[in-house]
């Protein structure tokens, strides 16, 4: 491809820089990872052209072996990237079986060797021109004064030529980007908890570090090195400020995880910490001049200064929000919000004097098309001059900044790309010139547990996996394999031989669950743009097959035992005894039940407000949990009515044993989250295993992710590869 390294190449709105490997939208940089960037290359150097996918996968990935999936996931980010061109026509093509083809009319150029343009053969304007040329009129307006000596006006006159256009120059030319000098690893330990806010008082970074369940302060140098534990007596704590002086932080607590956290400072010097009032909300920011903390409190924004006096709502929201911060004047707070129906993310902003939110940076990029894409996590500089945020497009994860002010002179300016990468990127902080945020990417590993060492040892080594099932005879198992934002769904043997991929991008798969005969596999997926889908995929491979409607964003499939019902969770139906919201914002969940015979949808009588609903492989009993995920039920067919079984602060679905004597689940948030069973004979709670139980000291925290057929817990060990991460800037 070095051949193409001299030319442009120029479609639709958009122009291909082979040297510099850009896309240019309109002018402006389309971001794209270098591999997608590799193959829009080839195939528009090819346009028109089928290229056979396998000399499209020699082309981007030379001398080494890459699966067709990969192929797959750049097409369709190239997709996303390109939208559609004219007639709405997509301008690659796939000839299924074969290959791709670019079908857009492509013009080519050469590069020039300096600065003078460049040229495209056959066209009597090239593409590449520049969109405008401005020439300043330099004509007096009126005539000297009587009596002026000719050489004083004339000087007059050039002066504020001159004057005239250096001022054009400087409005009209775009203002410098921020530029990245360098980019520094602060921590190597992989334990930075991802959720957790990044507080600096310019000397240390502050932190939230996690291991299993539990939540701890620490902080770094600014510049690298060890982190040091921060004590404090606040359980399960939350970091989200420091006050202007340095002198305390701003941390939450919510033990007992049942959405009502309350505020407290923290002295960094040491010392009891206080309670900010008798505040309860989530989510708290510090404003810089220390006078207001800014905190989200049911379906409202509230202020209220650091004693817990003088609370006042500032704007009303959708129950979804997170991440404010406060404009450097105060003026305004911006905020990241997360939409109920696919879970994409956006920036909002309100003025702090009150009004309605607005959304920021609207049809900037392609619409956000699975969960998690958006804008999100956005801080300024401290001088005001640049914002800058975290933007997500199919797994790719970005730093972008953005000019709010140019300045004498100067305009403000659109996002600039900061940097790219394939690991998920949170607690975005900007300091000075620097930018701090957490890197995590996500590696994971199978573990089952072995009672007669009582320790959990490896299972299907080198599968990195999760939300794994197995099928009744015990033979098969049907695991998820998480990659950036794929979720592939597999096959294998139960000793992992014979394994094959049964779904591909762009369909994100989770949540298998083997048919009771072993021929079909039910799953859950979100395809580009919509909610979640509960789907149906020969266990043999083959096509899947949408067995439900989006609107009901479905999850948690499992099968009768005869395998001619189809059970899920879905939205459940607005009720007046039943809220429209859930105590965490989420829409509330029902049961439902598939027909598969008449493809009929009705609610389970009884289960309307529960989820997660598990027969038991004889027939007799049903397991489901409400939807805050603290109590279990258990629903006794023969005497036909539902029970309590068990208790717990963030309990996972239930999973039956094979012989239906134990349902298995994980009390997530309890300590050591332990692996827990219960006996349905006489209802007696056993604990199986805790995150102590796991012998190494790389897993961050793990996940129950199966139940084997004899009986021993399979999970999904979550490695620690979260760091934090600093970025030099240029900041003109």
């Amino acid at each position: 491809m070095s051949d193409q390294g001299k030319h442009l190449y120029a479609f639709g709105a958009f122009v291909l820089d082979a040297g510099q490997r850009v896309l240019l939208r309109e002018g402006k940089p389309v971001p794209l990872a270098p591999k997608a960037v590799d193959t829009l290359l080839y195939l528009v150097s090819q346009a028109g052209r089928l290229v056979e996918k396998q000399e499209l996968m020699n082309q981007v990935w030379p001398d080494t072996f890459v699966e067709e999936g990969n192929l797959t996931k750049n097409i369709f980010v190239l997709r996303q990237a390109l939208g559609n061109g004219n007639g709405g026509q997509e301008y690659i093509e796939t000839v299924p079986k074969r290959g791709y083809r670019f079908v857009a009319e492509v013009t080519a150029g050469e590069k020039p060797a300096g600065n003078g343009k460049p040229h495209a053969p056959g066209a009597a304007v090239s593409p590449f021109e520049p969109e405008d040329s401005r020439i300043v009129d330099l004509t007096p307006v009126s005539a000297p004064a009587a009596g002026a000596a000719p050489w004083t006006w004339r000087i007059v006159a050039a002066v504020t030529g001159l004057l005239a256009v250096a001022g054009a120059w400087l409005w009209l030319s775009p203002p410098p980007p921020p530029t990245v000098l360098k980019t520094t690893q602060i921590t190597h330990f992989g334990r930075v908890d991802p959720a957790s806010r990044l507080v600096t008082d310019g000397a240390r970074v502050y932190f939230v570090a996690r291991k299993g369940s539990l939540l701890s302060l620490a902080s770094v140098p600014v510049e690298g090195g060890e982190p040091v534990p921060v004590p404090t007596p606040v359980p399960d704590v939350a970091l989200y400020g420091i006050s202007p002086d340095h002198s305390e932080l701003l941390v939450g607590s919510d033990p007992n995880n049942d959405n009502k956290m309350t505020f407290w400072l923290l002295p960094t010097a040491g010392g009891s910490p206080r309670r900010v009032g008798n505040v309860i909300g989530h989510d708290a920011a510090w404003s810089r001049d220390g006078r207001r903390i800014a905190y989200f409190s049911g379906s409202a924004l509230f202020a209220v200064k650091p004693d817990g006096s003088d609370s006042e709502k500032i704007a009303a929201t959708a129950g979804r929000e997170w991440f404010s911060r406060w404009s450097p004047d105060g003026a305004v707070l911006r905020f990241s919000a997360a939409n109920s129906t696919i879970g994409s993310l956006s920036l909002w902003e309100v003025p702090v004097s009150g009004g309605t939110p607005h959304r920021l940076l609207q049809g900037w990029r392609e619409p956000p098309a699975y969960y998690g894409d958006g804008e999100t996590d956005g801080d300024w500089t401290a001088d005001g001059r640049y914002y800058v945020f975290r933007s997500t497009r199919a797994a790719y994860a970005s730093i972008w900044a953005m000019r709010e002010h140019g300045g004498f002179l100067r305009r403000a300016s659109g996002p600039v790309q900061l940097m790219t990468t394939d690991s998920s990127l949170w607690g975005v902080l900007a300091a000075g010139n620097k930018v701090f945020y957490t890197g995590d990417k996500e590696v994971r590993e199978l573990a089952r547990f072995d009672a007669r060492s009582g320790q959990f040892v490896p299972y299907l080594t080198g599968v990195r996996a999760r939300d794994v099932s197995f099928s009744r005879d015990g033979q098969w198992v049907a695991y998820v394999v998480p990659n950036m934002q794929q979720s592939t769904l597999w096959k294998s043997k139960a000793d992992g031989s014979g394994a094959q991929q049964l779904t591909f991008p762009p369909l994100l798969a989770g949540q298998p669950r083997w048919s009771p005969d072993g021929k079909e596999i039910a799953f859950r997926a979100n395809p580009p743009g919509k909610p979640l889908q509960i789907f149906l995929i020969p266990s043999g491979g083959g096509e899947p097959e949408a067995v439900t409607i989006s609107t009901l964003n479905g999850l948690y499939p499992d099968w009768s035992p005869a395998g001619d019902l189809l059970f899920f969770t879905g939205r459940a139906p607005a009720r007046a005894e039943q809220p429209a919201l859930s105590v965490d914002g989420r829409p509330a969940e029902g049961t439902y039940q598939l027909d598969l015979k008449t493809r009929q949808v009705s609610l389970v009588p009884g289960a309307e407000a529960l989820k997660g609903l598990s027969w038991s492989p004889d027939g007799r009993y049903q397991v489901a949990q409400t939807v805050d995920d603290r109590t279990m039920m258990l629903y006794d067919t023969d005497a036909g009515r539902w029970s309590e079984i068990m208790k717990g602060k963030a309990l996972r679905v239930g999973i039956w044993s094979s012989d239906s004597k134990y349902v298995y689940t994980q009390d997530v948030l309890g300590a050591s989250q332990p692996i827990l069973r219960v006996r349905i004979s006489d209802r007696k709670v056993e604990p199986v295993a805790t995150f102590e139980q796991i012998p190494r000291a790389d897993v961050r925290n793990y996940v129950l992710a199966g139940v084997a057929p004899d009986g021993s817990p399979v999970v999904s060990l979550v490695l620690s590869h979260s760091d934090i991460y600093a970025l030099d800037l240029k900041l003109p």
